[in-house]
């Protein structure tokens, strides 16, 4: 199987990596390996490289471990980078965004986003002295609450 390291310095949680310059090298398994975590021997020295795609899984993987088994021989012990594999599937699913950085939508009840704060609140009405008086004949109260922090 042909193993394509990488030196990438970019987020690893961060689905399309920045992929530069790569060496190809030959690798080979054991008889059995996992496609999520496998350990692959590889003919070269990878020393520096943190990232590498296999051809034949036609995944992209983060080095979590190397071991130099001697010299032109190294151990590669790999972790699926599920984000970058599967991206453009991802990119073409339908979705609705729950949450953002920016562009919220206002309508959306999140307990974890507030949706705007002011620094005054406004009071619309006054009693006396410019407290709000209820009587006990009231029966239809309306308060609005334009501002405020925390919750």
């Amino acid at each position: 199987m042909t193993v394509r390291a990488y030196n990438i310095v970019t987020d690893p949680d961060h689905m399309r990596q920045t992929l530069g310059a790569y060496t190809d090298y030959s690798g080979t398994a054991n008889d059995s390996v996992s496609v999520d975590t496998p350990e692959i021997l590889v003919h070269g020295n990878v020393l520096t490289e943190n990232y590498v795609y296999i051809d034949t899984f036609d995944r992209y993987y983060n080095v979590k471990n190397r071991v130099v088994v001697r010299d032109g021989l190294t151990l590669l012990v790999l972790e699926s980078d599920p984000l970058m594999s599967f991206a453009a599937y991802i990119e073409q699913c339908p979705a609705y965004v729950f949450r953002s950085n920016y562009n919220y939508n206002m309508d959306m009840i999140d307990r974890d986003t507030p949706t705007v704060i002011y620094d005054r609140v406004t009071v619309l009405g006054s009693g006396v002295s410019g407290v709000i008086e209820f009587g006990t004949s009231d029966t239809d109260v309306y308060l609005q609450c334009i501002g405020g922090k925390g919750w």
